[in-house]
């Protein structure tokens, strides 16, 4: 993240207890209307004590609405978790197959997703910015397996795609960068929460 995130406090919203479906979708939709006016967000769970699975599932779902729609992807990192919250992320992200970068003591970590996913974004970060090339050849993994982690990633907000204008990709298509979230600008955007 190289502007300053927006900052959306979920504990604000919806409160120090979390619940319905019903609130988790209105909590949802206004994180993904802001989210619409910026290429990033942190979504701050402070002060919040508790959130249920259908509350997160209903949130997660309209937040991820948003960070697939567009020609560049957006970066969206949670912070603030207790470890109560933490838990029901965990599985409310497991049983939909999905994953959330989270900003823990100065460290990204993901969420839900496979130990393949979580290696990639670790690789990632210490690039910041970087072609899927270069991040293959960080990881030893041929180029297709890393489409699909970055595929999964970009999906999850863990990581941003951007067209590379002027750049033509050997084989056709797009040329694309990708770019990671920078921990210096999370913590400097969350400083005093």
């Amino acid at each position: 993240m190289s502007l300053k995130p927006v900052i959306f406090d979920v504990g604000k919203q919806g409160g120090k207890v979390l619940a319905t479906r019903v609130r988790g979708r209105e909590v949802g939709r206004a994180a993904a209307d802001r989210l619409d006016e910026a290429d990033s967000m942190i979504l701050g769970f402070w002060g919040v004590e508790v959130a249920s699975p259908p509350f997160l599932d209903e949130f997660l779902q309209a937040v991820r609405s948003e960070l697939s729609s567009g020609e560049t992807s957006r970066l969206l990192v949670a912070t603030g978790v207790n470890e109560d919250v933490r838990e029901s992320l965990q599985m409310v992200l497991e049983r939909r197959g999905g994953a959330l970068a989270s900003l823990n003591k100065g460290q990204i970590e993901l969420l839900g997703g496979s130990s393949q996913l979580a290696e990639t974004l670790r690789e990632a970060q210490k690039l910041g910015y970087f072609t899927a090339a270069k991040l293959a050849e960080r990881l030893e993994v041929k180029l297709p397996n890393l489409h699909a982690r970055l595929k999964a990633l970009t999906e999850s907000g863990a990581i941003a795609r951007e067209d590379v204008a002027g750049e033509r990709p050997r084989r056709g298509g797009t040329a694309r960068s990708f770019r990671a979230s920078d921990v210096d600008v999370l913590e400097a955007a969350t400083c005093g929460r």
